[in-house]
């Protein structure tokens, strides 16, 4: 009997351990797959039982460490908000990345002929942020009776007209939908490998959430932003890597609030902050816009480290010639309000490429490093620079350093200076080449000169800014040599003085030549390696992004030809693989 209870004892705390065991235990990780040809009533664990919808995703009670995939192919007109941290979303299959876009297809459309040409009406109830055209975003205009080009488009009381002289319908789309995909308030989401579309206002929101990722994907023609992660709630430690983002009316990438520890890199982004008042109408969220901007918020206080690396930045334009171009948009990289970071930002190994405005634009901020980038043909706008390090609005900048940086063409060369501020303190130029622009290859001033009212302590050294000609720097007063500079600074810049020599400039191509006087001609610098991930020769950085090697040997900072929808972004021959400068 005693045997009996003994044994039916054990089998009772089996059961209890086994319930307890059962009750703690997490959920095995489960992959699910979505399909335009799939069933929102099937299971969705396998290809044969997909679910058919985003709906379908937003509103299942996905578990951490659920993945997600989508059908290669596959077009899904809605969007999409992830239910819950730690969800991995990306493709199966062959073929195109999957889309997710915020625009609809406009069918039914009519032809009305006019003495422009032919128009084509649609029935539309909501008015779109946008039209895209046989897949080019469209111009708005004022009324219909302005539809008398290519591509115009007005709407009004749930009537389209859209401007398109041929005997066949255009294929016409219009974004309704504010934004495409959210996985704000979520962290630990990785999104991998889809084209992410049309946006009203932003195709990708990161939200508030920590370690989350977007990589390998396709962002494009989002009437504002393309990412955006923000807000005064800790937002850390975010990825965004190996995209290409095109096509925003605003900025490609924004980052702003409360934050640390972000990585963007190796990212193509071109063709953003592109819309203008002529275009789209007056558009406060379309001011002081880039391909990249980050936005420290002087109430919530950025408070960390922040890498933007080994990008390829280029043409940002306005979408049209018409208008004004205005040096509040079209910035390459663009840094406001970083106001004494905890650590130190760095803006590294980028190559920067026909912005209108400048290229890489560090304001009100402290503690920025702006080492071995190429900055070509950028600030074609008057009074703006390759590189520009400003204090503005009662708001200095402090303690930046340029370094071993090439900029080529524009208008001003490399500028520090302030607008209305003082606290232009402590910043360091050094091993920088700043040539062929249309006015100052340097210009500091209003502080930037060290003139002891709103600026001091400003180091200047181991430049090169080209031949001496008249007006070609200024240091708070306008210098024709290197010695009238040097008098102004009142010590030796040990400067390089005469033509950089180049290979060629003017077509991407700056190296140095073997007989160029820049060849071990720098200072103390950051790191090891140059933009192409060469190692400093000789124990001594020449100066500028790229390090000379025997034989000529270096590959030229020139991409590989742009496809205009791939699968994954294309690979740059100046985009290294993730490298530490600080080795």
């Amino acid at each position: 009997m005693q045997h009996m209870c003994n044994k039916l004892c054990r089998i009772g705390l089996l059961l209890v351990a086994l319930a307890i065991l059962t009750q703690v235990a997490p959920a095995m990780a489960a992959t699910y797959f979505v399909s335009p040809a799939g069933n929102d009533a099937a299971a969705g664990t396998s290809q044969g039982t997909a679910w058919k919808s985003l709906a379908k995703v937003a509103n299942s009670a996905l578990r951490a460490g659920d993945v997600v995939q989508l059908a290669r192919g596959g077009v899904w007109r809605e969007s999409l908000s992830l239910p819950s941290s730690g969800i991995t979303l990306t493709a199966y299959g062959s073929g195109n990345a999957p889309v997710i876009s915020g625009a609809n297809i406009v069918s039914g459309l009519y032809a009305e002929a006019q003495s422009a040409g032919v128009t084509w009406i649609g029935s539309i109830s909501t008015q779109p942020a946008q039209v895209f055209v046989n897949g080019v975003r469209g111009q708005r205009v004022g009324s219909a009776g302005e539809v008398n080009a290519a591509r115009k488009w007005h709407w009004s009381n749930g009537r389209l007209t859209v401007f398109w002289d041929s005997g066949s319908a255009p294929a016409v789309e219009a974004s309704l939908r504010q934004t495409v995909l959210n996985y704000n308030g979520h962290s630990n989401v990785v999104v991998d490998g889809l084209r992410i579309e049309r946006a009203s206002d932003t195709c990708v929101n990161m939200g508030v959430g920590n370690s989350n990722v977007l990589r390998n994907s396709v962002v494009a023609d989002s009437f504002i932003k393309g990412v955006r992660s923000s807000g005064e709630a800790q937002h850390n430690n975010g990825r965004i890597e190996d995209n290409k983002i095109f096509g925003c009316g605003a900025e490609g990438i924004l980052l702003d609030g409360r934050m640390t520890g972000w990585v963007v890199q190796r990212n193509e982004i071109y063709n953003c902050a592109q819309l203008h008042n002529e275009l789209v109408g007056g558009h406060a969220q379309q001011e002081w816009s880039g391909a990249i901007k980050v936005w420290g918020w002087i109430k919530a206080g950025y408070v960390g480290t922040l890498t933007i690396q080994d990008n390829y930045i280029h043409d940002i334009q306005p979408q049209f010639t018409a208008g004004s171009v205005d040096h509040k948009r079209y910035v390459g990289i663009w840094l406001d309000e970083l106001i004494d970071p905890t650590g130190r930002p760095l803006i590294a190994r980028n190559r920067i490429v026909n912005t209108a405005s400048r290229g890489i634009f560090v304001e009100k901020s402290s503690n920025v490093d702006v080492a071995y980038n190429t900055v070509e043909r950028c600030a074609s706008i008057q009074y703006c620079a390759g590189i520009q390090v400003e204090g503005n609005y009662g708001q200095g900048a402090h303690d930046n350093h340029v370094l071993n940086n090439t900029v080529y063409g524009g208008y001003w060369g490399i500028a520090v200076k302030n607008f209305e501020a003082s606290g232009l303190v402590n910043n360091v130029v050094r091993n920088n080449i700043a040539y062929g622009t249309k006015a100052e290859r340097l210009y500091a001033v209003d502080g930037g000169d060290n003139n002891g009212t709103n600026g001091s302590g400003n180091v200047y050294e181991h430049n090169s800014f080209g031949p001496q000609a008249s007006g070609f720097v200024r240091f708070g007063s306008s210098c024709s040599t290197y010695a009238s500079l040097e008098s102004l600074y009142k010590r030796s810049m040990r400067n390089v003085e005469g033509d950089p020599r180049l290979v060629d400039p003017a077509n991407g191509d700056l190296r140095l030549k073997a007989d160029s006087p820049c060849i071990d001609a720098g200072g103390s610098t950051f790191g090891t390696k140059d933009i192409l991930g060469n190692a400093i020769q000789n124990g001594v950085p020449d100066v500028g992004a790229i390090e000379y090697l025997q034989g000529g040997s270096t590959d030229p900072v020139t991409p590989d030809p742009i496809t205009p929808d791939p699968v994954t972004p294309k690979k740059y021959k100046h985009l290294v693989p993730v490298r530490s400068l600080l080795l």
